[in-house]
């Protein structure tokens, strides 16, 4: 009997434009043997019949028909029907490059880790971008180390994403690592978190394998941009995740600390509208209060940190009535009428 060497975990909720994509690319890959486990998730559109459809002429497409409760739900329930030896996660409107599988399989194998963070291109209009917004480390790309031994360059040097990753199962399954089932906001972040949290034996590599579709309709990126119209209710969403974070991943303080920060960050920079709203004092004072968890490290660690450092930048302006001159007028237009103009004349002098 072939062994199957890696589970590849998809989802869907209404995704007939993509779902052929996504499916194809996996039946393509050059590593045969693997499963596609797909997780409709209660979709109203003709997903499910595609899918089935697909399923018809490839024998490893495993298809779970089940009534929407979310995404950490629907990954949950692929990660009980894996039987590979390793994991991945494909968001059903993304796909992935015809090799991607063999070139992770065969590192796993060669180096023995339990987590292969990987690179990720992003699919704009058709066209292929190539996401830098994190690379890794020279430190320690294309090199084999223990999470605990080196958490600074890890954080500095990954997406915080669940899909980007190749996850021993063992892993996964030996420490009952699951999605959050009652968050629905950074889920995904969090699942990460958990495996981090066993301290395990991490690769990064430059390969760009997985396709990220941008700003589809009804897409996570277009839902963020609702989210953005709505702060208060963003805020509510971070701050709870960094809540469960403080109560929850408890066994490593610094990996706690780099784990708020991510989402620290992200609620400076979403949520700073709330500084001309009736929430203003609620949201200074949740970061001071946030900003009370870096005090048991030291300085030389928490400067590296960019949601301590942009909190520190707040409050200070804050303090002598400058932030919401920062946040009205100078962060909105400096990026264009400053920033790019000097770039220019420096490259033309």
């Amino acid at each position: 009997m072939t062994t199957i060497k890696i589970s590849i975990i998809t989802t869907f909720y209404n995704l007939e434009e993509y779902a052929k994509r996504c499916v194809d690319s996996l039946t393509s890959q050059t590593l045969q043997d693997i499963e596609i486990i797909c997780v409709n998730d209660g979709s109203q559109d003709n997903t499910i019949n595609i899918l089935q459809e697909l399923a018809q002429n490839d024998n490893r497409i495993k298809i779970i028909d089940k009534k929407n409760e979310g995404v950490s739900i629907a990954r949950n329930t692929g990660i009980n029907a894996a039987s590979g030896e390793y994991i991945m996660f494909v968001d059903g409107d993304d796909y992935l490059e015809p090799n991607a599988c063999e070139i992770l399989y065969k590192k796993a194998i060669d180096t023995n880790v339990d987590i292969i963070s990987f690179q990720r291109n992003f699919i704009i209009k058709d066209k292929i971008t190539k996401d830098k917004s994190f690379y890794p480390n020279n430190n320690i790309k294309n090199k084999t180390y223990l999470f605990y031994d080196k958490i600074d360059e890890t954080f500095q040097s990954i997406q915080i994403l669940c899909w980007d990753k190749l996850y021993r199962k063992s892993l996964i399954c030996k420490n009952n690592i699951k999605f959050p089932e009652n968050l629905n906001f950074g889920e995904d972040s969090i699942f990460l978190f958990y495996c981090l949290e066993t301290n395990p034996q991490i690769l990064i590599i430059e390969d760009y394998l997985y396709n990220y579709t941008v700003s589809r309709k009804n897409s996570l990126t277009e839902g963020m941009s609702k989210i953005k119209q709505n702060k208060y209710s963003t805020f509510s969403k971070i701050v709870k995740c960094i809540n469960y974070i403080n109560n929850n991943l408890t066994k490593n303080r610094l990996l706690q600390l780099h784990s708020i920060n991510r989402f620290f960050y992200v609620l400076i920079n979403i949520c700073s509208h709330l500084y001309f709203t009736q929430h203003k004092r609620e949201y200074i004072s949740l970061i001071e209060q946030i900003l009370d968890l870096y005090k048991d490290f030291d300085k030389k660690t928490v400067e590296k940190m960019n949601g301590y450092n942009l909190a520190k930048k707040y409050l200070l302006m804050d303090k002598y009535h400058l932030l919401g001159i920062y946040l009205s007028i100078i962060r909105p237009v400096g990026k264009y009428c400053l920033v790019r103009p000097y770039r220019i004349l420096r490259k033309i002098f």
